[in-house]
């Protein structure tokens, strides 16, 4: 295979190491690879290098929960972190926010415990980012309806992924604008296979 998408998994990892197997498991098996920090990412102990592997992705799916985690030297979460470099570098993705969240944030001042006031702060100054980059997003109940929107989104991830490659491989504007206007998979079905034909003149391979 010349062409598989490199898709990074972005959230925390309190309470979610399950659905996160479960998600990297299935987009395995749908033929994408997928890029997790605990199992891909090279740390270092200068602050935010460790995430600069994420400009390798060709997507990010980013799902944030009841929790925004732990801040790093940047004062940012590692999700946050994730978010800044997808944004910043113009990586697509897909984020899923959990209906509690919008609990959460909406009644930040009510909570008397000050962890969790911390936290409920600290999570609406995000989802408030979020809103202000004019980001979509969409909204899940539990882990178990995460895992179906994401199934239900992977087409659209392979599309987005795929016509940003083809576009950074000759394809013309003309074409790329009618592909991304009509949602156009015989245009970009052609260039793929002229595109692998290409190259495996090239590379000599039978």
């Amino acid at each position: 295979m010349y062409f598989k998408p490199r898709v990074f998994i972005s959230s925390t990892f309190s309470g979610n190491l399950n659905i996160r197997k479960s998600i990297k498991t299935f987009l395995s098996e749908a033929g994408i690879e997928p890029l997790l920090y605990e199992t891909n990412l090279t740390p270092s102990v200068k602050p935010f290098t460790y995430r600069e592997d994420i400009l390798s992705a060709d997507f990010v799916i980013l799902f944030i929960d009841n929790k925004y985690g732990s801040t790093t030297e940047t004062g940012l979460s590692g999700t946050e972190e994730e978010y800044s470099l997808a944004r910043k570098y113009n990586i697509p993705l897909h984020v899923y926010i959990s209906k509690k969240v919008n609990t959460l944030v909406k009644n930040v001042s009510s909570s008397t415990d000050q962890n969790e006031l911390n936290e409920s702060k600290k999570l609406k100054k995000f989802i408030d980012r979020i809103n202000e980059d004019r980001t979509s997003y969409f909204l899940f109940s539990n882990t178990k309806e995460l895992e179906k929107k994401i199934k239900e989104n992977t087409a659209k991830l392979i599309f987005s992924v795929a016509t940003n490659f083809i576009v950074k491989n000759g394809l013309s504007n003309h074409n790329s604008q009618l592909i991304s206007l009509n949602n156009d998979v015989t245009i970009l079905t052609k260039f793929i296979k002229k595109w692998i034909i290409a190259k495996s003149l090239k590379m000599n391979i039978p």
